[in-house]
């Protein structure tokens, strides 16, 4: 596979990041890994990566600060609702 490879062609290569506060946070660090690897092994002098980027909500961090359960832990349990029968 070595060579055929290329980030603008092949879609599946794209880093998903999450812009936080003017931070860009990688979501696919298994990738990201490799690209740091494959820099540190001298394979290449510049490694460059096609990003998709999302930008978080300050309603994601209301939700988690009110994501609670009764055991304190972070351990959700589903369940439904019956509807109400009038």
């Amino acid at each position: 596979m070595a060579g055929r490879l290329h980030p603008e062609r092949d879609d599946w290569l794209t880093l998903d990041v999450i812009e936080k506060e003017g931070k860009l946070i990688s979501i696919d660090n298994r990738r990201l890994w490799c690209l740091k690897e494959f820099h540190c092994r001298g394979r290449s002098s510049a490694v460059y990566a096609k990003i998709r980027v999302k930008v978080w909500s300050p309603l994601f961090d209301r939700f988690l600060q009110h994501l609670d359960t009764p055991d304190g832990t972070r351990n959700c349990i589903a369940f439904s609702l019956k509807p109400m029968i009038r």
